[in-house]
């Protein structure tokens, strides 16, 4: 029994510690938590959700040039005979994301308090949250 409220104790300081001394949902660019290879991950949830545009990406632009997810917009290579580009990461993550993403969004939503893009620091904190609590 004391073990267990002892491990409780530790866990409760380590997200506060983590949350507070490091939070990653105010870092900029490939310090982010939307960033390299989770921007890959995450990208389909913005394409169906906020742009309605999984094929063109044509929104990808806007993201880049104001949170730079990676140096490199390389989360997507374009296909030759159609024109459209086509994303080169797995959708499992973005669907294990899901929850946490349209939680974020619709908060947004709602209160106007963040930018619709899909990538601002409510959708970051959102996913940190989601991996804390999928240690559980």
């Amino acid at each position: 029994m004391k073990s267990s409220r002892i491990i409780t104790f530790i866990a409760i300081l380590w997200f506060f510690l983590g949350f507070s001394y490091y939070p990653k949902w105010e870092k900029p660019w490939s310090e982010a938590t939307i960033s390299w290879d989770v921007s890959g991950y995450y990208h389909y949830l913005p394409a169906i959700f906020i742009y309605k545009d999984i094929r063109q990406q044509n929104w990808m632009n806007e993201i880049n040039q104001k949170y730079l997810p990676s140096p490199a917009y390389d989360q997507a290579f374009g296909h030759q005979n159609s024109g459209n580009k086509v994303n080169k990461y797995a959708i499992g993550q973005a669907v294990l994301f899901s929850p946490f993403f349209l939680m974020a969004h619709g908060y947004a939503t709602l209160t106007g308090a963040y930018p619709q893009m899909g990538i601002a620091s409510h959708i970051s904190f959102s996913f940190g949250l989601a991996a804390w609590l999928s240690r559980f």
